[in-house]
């Protein structure tokens, strides 16, 4: 009985931390995908800081209505033969729609080559 509600409180805890830090929460999770996609940059520790910085940025400039995210210009997991690493020359901030955008058209590419 103590543990679920341990379990209950850590995972309350675990959700207003994130929702209060969305930019650090969302460079672990970004960090967390290209380690899965073994996209990590051998110097990718170093720039760690400033990766944060730049996710904390997006949230920071994100007006209502016009939502910024950090996007990798060159995809980690590309649907063509060139794949990106996860490292600051290689992340940028753009509008959330742009973003959609152009997943969409990358999925659509996807679709047809397959």
């Amino acid at each position: 009985m103590m543990m679920a509600i341990d379990k209950e409180k850590q995972a309350r805890t675990k959700q207003r931390w994130a929702s209060n830090h969305r930019g650090a929460r969302n460079e672990q999770q970004a960090w967390y995908r290209a380690g899965q996609l073994e996209r990590l940059a051998s110097w990718a520790r170093t720039e760690r800081a400033e990766i944060k910085k730049l996710f904390d940025e997006a949230i920071a400039k994100s007006a209502p209505g016009l939502p910024l995210e950090v996007d990798h210009y060159y995809q980690l997991a590309g649907l063509e033969d060139v794949c990106g690493l996860h490292c600051l020359a290689n992340l940028r901030i753009i509008p959330r729609y742009e973003n959609r955008l152009v997943w969409s058209i990358k999925e659509r590419r996807h679709v047809r080559r397959g």
